[in-house]
């Protein structure tokens, strides 16, 4: 897998106190996967967001894993699978249409920084990713329909003249059902498919010369998903306080510009 992968996979005001309605928030949850394989040794590389929406409010919380020598995980959200240490979270809490939010966490100090910096270091600037594109300015090799709706629920798209670092196959998944996410990777594409793309996957081949007359071939899979998900009631005061927090800090800071 090519190290241009790898980056881009480590690679999206009130004045006054108030209660905030538990119900009015929706929540979903992002994961992406690439393996490199750089090296005698592969290891996996995983990112795991989850995005929190309440009114013109978005909170991101972001997970990493804490080791013995805490420094070299220094505001690093993306993480290895390593055996050893705990995941632990923070917080980037915006309002749409701000230049900026505010950091929240146990491991760092609550900070200002850009948004669309954030985006970018924890792969959530889908609009500036070229894979979200790849193969979609022709038809489809395949197409698989739901047996009863009919709708485009995959589709599949062989990559021709393959350059250096690119995959063997895109995968598309679509699923209508999760239409009003606001969450997307592609918003032309999904108005074009009256759908939701939740995941796209690309599949790289790989070939070992073992000697013999055939060689082994094995697969890797880089993806990107949304999950709709649910939490438990705690789990919701838990994001709804931050939410409070940053409700108020932001009456007093002009995150704007």
């Amino acid at each position: 897998m090519s190290k241009y992968l790898i980056i881009i996979l480590l690679i999206v005001g009130c004045s006054r106190e108030k209660k905030i309605i538990t119900n009015n928030i929706s929540i979903v949850d992002f994961s992406s996967h690439a393996r490199s394989e750089d090296g005698f040794e592969g290891f996996d590389i995983n990112n795991e967001v989850r995005i929190a929406f309440y009114k013109d409010y978005i909170l991101y919380r972001t997970s990493l894993t804490s080791t013995v020598d805490t420094n070299r995980n220094n505001e690093a959200h993306i993480y290895l699978n390593e055996p050893v240490g705990k995941k632990v979270h923070s917080y980037f809490v915006i309002k749409n249409g701000d230049q900026k939010g505010i950091v929240y966490g146990s491991t760092i100090r609550n900070r200002i920084i850009d948004v669309n910096i954030f985006l970018r270091d924890h792969g959530l600037n889908f609009d500036g990713s070229s894979f979200f594109k790849m193969q979609l300015n022709r038809e489809p090799d395949t197409i698989i329909r739901d047996l009863k709706s009919k709708e485009i629920v995959m589709d599949k798209y062989a990559v021709k003249n393959k350059q250096h670092g690119q995959p063997d196959s895109v995968y598309r998944y679509y699923n209508k059902d999760l239409s009003g996410l606001q969450c997307s990777f592609n918003k032309p594409l999904d108005k074009k498919m009256n759908s939701k793309m939740w995941k796209i996957s690309l599949i790289f081949v790989k070939s070992h010369n073992s000697g013999a007359k055939d060689a082994l071939r094995s697969q890797n899979e880089a993806y990107w998903k949304f999950d709709k998900t649910s939490l438990s009631k705690s789990e919701i005061k838990e994001l709804m306080g931050i939410f409070n927090i940053f409700i108020k800090e932001r009456s007093k800071i002009d995150l704007r510009n």
